[in-house]
């Protein structure tokens, strides 16, 4: 029998006795099987249900998918062409150094950046602004009140709605405003105007400290020792609640994320409690009708788990994503001060009971701290700048976080050319999902595709 005789008779199968055979072989050999014959490459193109399945059976392979849409909405050859595209992004970034594809520059001071798909959010002393990576182009922007030391911010992108909450100290206290920018087509070259939906100041010894955005929904920390709270902004309708995240007596580090699950929005709590890893999973509380603040309380918790080992003292949540996940993750790296010298991954689940996805160790120079670090929603990839004490040396370094274990290594082979060095590095930011590495400094911004 020829080849060409076996994939026709294997094709003649019934339709769904081929998908259950599909489904038990990886997403690369199903991605060989359509360049093995038209019929193949039909079949499998053609079915939504197998690529559905695929992707679902394959949590460790984000996908660079449009934001807030899931998965099961969209059809075969989206995710056939995302999930090719996310294999060959694996395969160069474990490469001892992974081969840049492009890099492009723009001429803008940058303090702080984020990324939103192919878009660029710059946070300066006095303005923010929003580019777009593949025209260098600045499609908005809005100065800021001289008095606001921007501190932190957040932002998130639905459709053409840019919202973007950032927290500024003021000589009173802490700042919270929060901005909404309607994106103009690509096609024009008009720039687009910041509105500024809500601005609340917290005077006193309880500022704001943590901002997070997901849709239209803003939750924004505000520090107490002993009462902390949690303020939730519906920026639709403009109501707002005041949660008690009741956390237990002792914690600290305290930190939390938003994170959509197959559930709904859930509010994911984490601190340090007796030198173990807390994670707690709550419901989003409901907001008032009439646009009121409430008061509300998280109750009991949907998930809670807790490492079984030490934690280091300081530690780095996975970025806020606009997809559905089922575990999100942390970072410690040990303080080159101290005599602990090990570095820990955490990954845990957000959406069922019980112990901790995994729980790794590795381990970095021992002279080595960490500066600026940004590490993936989907637990996979990180990228940080790391300094050495001992000799005053710094490297832009990636980590990759999988089921057999941490590999670290640095960003950028020996012999790479760079415009800049890495002690000049004022920010970073990382998509996970597309590759994209942006790095700031005093008066540039260079963006890397890998």
């Amino acid at each position: 029998m020829t080849p060409n005789s076996a994939a026709s008779a294997f094709l003649h199968l019934p339709a769904d006795l081929l998908l259950a055979i599909l489904l038990l072989l990886d997403v690369e050999d199903v991605l060989c099987l359509t360049q093995v014959c038209r019929g193949f490459h039909a079949f499998t193109v053609s079915s939504d249900y197998l690529w559905h399945q695929l992707v679902r059976l394959r949590p460790g392979l984000p996908l660079d998918l449009p934001a807030y849409v899931h998965a099961s909405q969209l059809p075969a050859p989206v995710l056939q062409g995302a999930t090719r595209e996310a294999l060959r992004l694996q395969h160069n970034w474990r490469r001892t150094s992974p081969r840049v594809r492009e890099m492009r520059h723009i001429h803008e001071k940058a303090s702080q950046t984020l990324l939103l798909g192919e878009l660029l959010v710059v946070l300066r002393r006095n303005s923010l602004s929003v580019w777009r990576l593949a025209t260098a182009v600045c499609v908005g922007s809005i100065d800021l009140p001289g008095s606001m030391a921007p501190m932190t911010f957040a932002s998130s992108m639905q459709q053409n709605d840019i919202l973007v909450a950032i927290i500024s100290s003021i000589h009173s206290g802490t700042r919270l405003d929060i901005y909404n920018m309607q994106l103009s087509d690509e096609t024009t070259f008009a720039s687009a105007s910041f509105r500024c939906v809500c601005s609340i100041e917290r005077t006193g010894m309880d500022p704001f400290y943590e901002a997070h955005v997901y849709s239209n929904i803003v939750a924004v920390g505000i520090h107490s020792t002993l009462a902390p709270r949690i303020l939730l902004i519906d920026t639709a309708t403009g109501a707002q609640s005041m949660v008690d995240p009741q956390l237990p007596e002792g914690l600290t580090q305290r930190h939390f994320q938003l994170a959509r699950t197959d559930d709904g929005l859930r509010i994911v709590l984490t601190g340090l409690a007796n030198e173990k890893f807390l994670v707690r999973t709550h419901k989003i509380p409901e907001f008032s009708r009439d646009g009121r603040q409430l008061e509300a309380s998280l109750g009991d918790p949907l998930t809670q788990n807790e490492t079984p080992t030490v934690a280091g003292g300081e530690y780095t949540l996975g970025a806020a994503t606009t997809h559905q996940i089922a575990s999100t993750c942390a970072l410690s790296f040990h303080n080159p001060l101290n005599s602990q010298v090990d570095d820990w991954f955490f990954r845990f689940p957000v959406s069922a009971k019980g112990d901790l996805g995994s729980t790794y160790r590795f381990n970095t120079h021992h002279s080595a701290s960490v500066e600026i670090l940004c590490l993936g929603p989907h637990s996979t990839k990180a990228v940080w700048l790391e300094r050495r004490w001992t000799t005053d040396e710094h490297s832009l370094m990636k980590g990759t976080f999988t089921s057999k274990g941490v590999a670290v290594g640095t960003l950028f082979g020996r012999n790479t050319t760079l415009p800049f060095r890495f002690h000049e590095i004022q920010s970073l930011a990382f998509d996970e999902t597309s590759g994209r590495v942006v790095i700031g400094l005093h008066e540039d911004i260079y963006a890397f595709y890998f």
